[in-house]
């Protein structure tokens, strides 16, 4: 698996991989997103691609002014392998080690999966899309 930049005709496959993971994990939450629409969502964002022999796995987007992971995403039939993880750290390290990120309370599996990573919840809210919480990493934190 590679993590790379993005570049210009990643984004139908990745408003794919948002359309598939996000109907999987809040199927009762209906959005969709076309390549258009993705590319309005990561504007002024740095987008992150992993794929594996030319095949995007998932992608993640951060708006590094505010250190902040707005988008990760992977492909469903890949979670779980380590795709998430190494967006993370990616993202994390784009972000300059410092990073806030928002989950929805009911996205479970992300919930757990961000916790397990050593983030932590900092703020509590609500949106459109539901109850959400605020996390929070730092490099080398999780050790501390």
């Amino acid at each position: 698996m590679l993590v790379r930049p993005f570049r210009p005709g990643d984004e139908d496959a990745c408003a794919g991989v948002f359309n598939r993971a996000w109907a999987g994990a809040l199927p009762d939450v209906p959005r969709q997103m076309d390549g258009r629409a993705f590319l309005n969502q990561t504007r002024g964002e740095e987008v992150l691609i992993a794929e594996a022999d030319g095949r995007l796995l998932g992608f993640a987007a951060v708006y590094r002014p505010d250190a902040f992971i707005h988008h990760l995403f992977v492909e469903p039939a890949f979670q779980r392998r380590g795709v998430g993880g190494a967006l993370l750290d990616c993202a994390l390290a784009l972000a300059g080690g410092s990073a806030t990120l928002k989950c929805l309370r009911r996205n479970e599996g992300a919930w757990a999966f961000y916790a397990r990573a050593g983030w932590w919840e900092v703020e509590q809210g609500a949106d459109e899309w539901g109850l959400w919480g605020r996390f929070a990493m730092r490099t080398g934190a999780a050790e501390g």
